[in-house]
């Protein structure tokens, strides 16, 4: 129904009960889709009580911003509290241990649960108990969903500001009205400029990939932090999640990262002739593109610049070996098909099974994890199934004092 005429006298409608009985009924309807959505999810079993609660906020949001920014914020809605779930809980966890007092009752934790190059020196060095209030950044945050969760989850007293860092941000000074993208950005921003939000949302447009803005990030967002900082990299696709590891080895301030790969690093990368790729790591760790795709004992593959003289006996060899690598992918997919009941294609959706199969995506976590270690941090990865089809259910959780986690796997 069309929303009711103002009436020019009263300037608004807030006491018109025919607008607040129509407001209430549009709620219910988007209520029930969305509960329906949360059932289909694993995170309806995983952590109930934060789909309750996400619901209570998707009220508020449904209450306070425009329809076109709430029609976009309904469709990912479900799916992106499902898939950060273990990250939210984490930070409330976290936070309980980072700062000092006492925690105000949030409900994120469920019971069931799968140096500067600029050369800052200034940052301190973190503490288990730090008498600043924290700092949150969400690397890649793409639509910022997981952020605006979390201004509402953590107590606002205890968080100075999260921060959104992603390329697809409007740059510095623009700004998101007139209902389009502005200038600069891919992202319409009306979603987070459209309330008041409980613990203040920082937009930074931000390409992690690029050494100079990452410098940047270092001085303008990790070094004026006044407590600890947490770096949430959730979905990082790529070698994205390289970058992320070398941020949180970069600053003693970020005592903490929650790490979630998406897909395996570029095949092609392991074909560069000129200055072939290595990632190194201030741990002293480092490992090639081609280590997350081919086992130790398999040796170096062909196609890096250099031919290998094969026989007879050794083209047959690996012919094998990519047959053997197509029947594991093959497998997936039947079993992945079977456990869904006979939908199509349940493991590709956008992050394709053909070939990155679980061996090398577990391979490919295990490096990055290698990289995050030393003898300050405490490392561990855990197995928690946000997708019923998809094998990327692996979380890496880095901390730099004593681990107060309770995340089970």
């Amino acid at each position: 129904d069309p929303p009711p005429s103002l009436d020019p006298a009263n300037g608004d409608d807030s006491n018109d009960p025919s607008s607040s009985s129509s407001s209430s009924s549009s709620w219910e309807k988007e209520r029930s889709r969305l509960e329906s959505q949360f059932r289909s999810l694993p995170i309806w079993e995983r952590n109930r009580d934060l789909c309750t609660e996400g619901l209570r906020i998707l009220e508020r949001w449904h209450r306070d911003l425009e329809p076109p920014a709430w029609r976009r914020i309904e469709k990912r809605a479900a799916k992106e509290l499902n898939e950060s779930e273990p990250c939210l809980r984490y930070a409330s966890e976290w936070l309980e241990a980072a700062t000092a007092g006492e925690a105000d009752g949030s409900v994120v934790g469920g019971d069931n649960g799968g140096g500067d190059d600029d050369g800052d020196d200034d940052e301190g060095t973190p503490t288990s108990s730090s008498s600043g209030k924290a700092t949150i950044v969400d690397l890649c945050s793409g639509f910022g969903l997981t952020s605006m969760f979390l201004s509402e989850l953590l107590p606002p007293d205890r968080v100075s500001r999260i921060w959104l860092l992603d390329k697809m941000w409007p740059c510095a000074g623009s700004d998101g009205d007139g209902g389009s993208s502005p200038p600069g950005g891919r992202v319409n921003v009306d979603h987070i400029h459209g309330r008041e939000w409980p613990i203040p949302l920082r937009l930074r447009k931000t390409d992690i990939k690029a050494g100079r803005e990452m410098r940047q990030v270092r001085k303008y967002v990790i070094g004026p932090s006044e407590g600890p900082v947490l770096v949430l990299g959730i979905h990082l696709c790529k070698a994205l999640s390289v970058h992320a590891v070398k941020l949180y080895q970069s600053s003693p301030k970020i005592t903490a990262m929650v790490l979630k790969p998406c897909c395996l690093p570029g095949k092609n990368m392991m074909y560069r002739k000129k200055d072939p790729i290595v990632w190194r790591f201030d741990n002293g760790y480092e490992f090639r593109p081609r280590d997350v795709y081919y086992r130790p004992a398999e040796g170096r593959s062909v196609g890096e610049g250099e031919e290998e003289e094969k026989g007879e006996d050794g083209r047959a060899e690996e012919r094998a070996r990519k047959e053997d690598a197509r029947r594991s992918s093959s497998a997936s997919e039947k079993n992945a098909l079977e456990d869904n009941e006979g939908a199509e294609n349940p493991i590709s959706g956008g992050h394709g099974g053909k070939n990155c199969t679980n061996e090398r995506f577990s391979r490919w976590v295990d490096h990055l994890r290698r990289a995050c270690e030393d003898d300050r941090c405490n490392v561990s990865v855990r197995h928690i199934d946000i997708t019923k089809h998809h094998f990327q259910n692996q979380f890496i959780f880095c901390e730099r004092v004593a681990p107060s986690s309770t995340i089970s796997k």
